[in-house]
């Protein structure tokens, strides 16, 4: 694109940036000339573009909407580090927004308290231990609620996504990666693993994933492969989406492998079974949504998208039972440093050996004494 940032190191001995006045004007002027010739790229491309897709963008006609909503979020605290062992929080919310005659409880709540060896600890194992919290929240309660419509934070194929990085893990030279692994394998590669129990349920259960940000480029790239005169910048990623469609307009449904390689024979056996679009609120300046589920629901997608639309908030970018169980997940951690720090501080105090008093002190507690 254009003209590109030049990386500087400035050194000055003069108080403020009198030095560098010029590098920052320079800065922003480099900035709006490449915002600028970004944006006439993308203008110039959506003609051609909706032409190529022309066949996949359609619209529904107003429905009839589901009422028996779920929206399935969740969250984790910081991590509370000491040398020896590390400390986080997991819960998981599925907020019920039902309109039966006797719903069921607003809110289902799950947490976690867990804690592993400093060595074995990976933010990659904490987020792990979150997507199993909502995997296990949603198993729960399509077992005991009727729902209509279950919304899942996320991709339906993680199990792909989970694969990459452990791939990465496998290479970090600061953790040790077994008890990740351990647990990714436990759950995603036995047969009556969890993740496993998800797929099947799948099946049965009107279950659809939306994911927070649409990221990636797999759609920008196949596009580019596959029309090699399309002048696309080559920064573009999915987001395009956003932009080509027009306001209550879809894209698709298309088979989900037919954009996303996926990376495991274990997501390849169900990948064809998904289905996945895009949808623009009706918005103009709203961001397209994703949607990914099974095929045997697509019999159903007029009324899903019908119910996405009343339940859509452009403030949020989101419908709103996720907005309520994201929101609730958030805000239902524990205060982890404070409880560690009740902990240690009774520690020092209970301890009667002046030895271990010091070891305590000095290895966990330092900060009270």
């Amino acid at each position: 694109m254009g003209v590109n940032l030049v990386n500087k190191t400035f050194w000055t001995n003069e108080h403020g940036l009198r030095d560098t006045k010029f590098e920052f004007t320079s800065f922003i002027e480099t900035r709006l000339a490449n915002i600028e010739e970004f944006s006439q790229k993308i203008a110039s491309a959506i003609p051609e573009i909706r032409e190529i897709l022309n066949g996949d963008i359609k619209r529904y006609n107003e429905s009839p909407q589901y009422n028996n909503l779920v929206g399935i979020d969740g969250s984790n605290t910081t991590p509370n580090k000491d040398p020896y062992l590390t400390t986080f929080n997991v819960n998981a919310v599925g907020y019920l927004q039902f309109k039966s005659k006797n719903p069921p409880a607003r809110f289902l709540k799950s947490y976690e308290l867990i804690s592993v060896p400093t060595p074995n600890f990976s933010s990659t194992y904490m987020h792990l231990r979150r997507d199993i919290l909502e995997m296990k929240a949603l198993l729960k309660i399509t077992d005991e609620s009727k729902a209509d419509i279950v919304f899942m934070d996320g991709s339906i194929n993680s199990q792909a996504l989970w694969n990459a990085r452990m791939q990465q893990l496998k290479i970090s030279p600061y953790i040790v990666p077994d008890t990740s692994i351990d647990l990714y394998k436990r759950i995603f590669k036995t047969p009556d693993g969890l993740w496993s129990k998800v797929i099947e349920r799948l099946k049965s259960v009107r279950v659809v994933w939306i994911p927070k940000r649409i990221v990636g480029k797999s759609f920008v790239n196949r596009l580019l492969r596959e029309n090699p005169d399309l002048d696309i910048p080559s920064e573009a990623t999915n987001e395009v989406f956003s932009l080509i469609l027009q306001p209550d307009e879809i894209l698709g449904p298309f088979t989900f492998e037919k954009w996303v390689q996926t990376s495991t024979s274990t997501a390849r056996k169900f990948v064809k079974d998904i289905q996945t679009l895009y949808y623009k609120p009706p918005f103009r300046t709203a961001s397209a949504i994703k949607l990914e589920f099974h095929k045997n629901f697509l019999p159903d997608l007029e009324k899903l998208i019908a119910t996405i639309k009343k339940e859509y908030s452009i403030y949020y970018n989101q419908i709103k039972p996720m907005i309520w169980a994201h929101t609730i997940a958030k805000n239902e951690n524990m205060d982890l440093n404070g409880l560690d720090s009740a902990v240690k501080r009774l520690a020092i105090l209970n301890c009667k050996d002046s030895t271990l008093r010091s070891i305590i002190q000095t290895r966990f507690a330092n900060q009270f004494y």
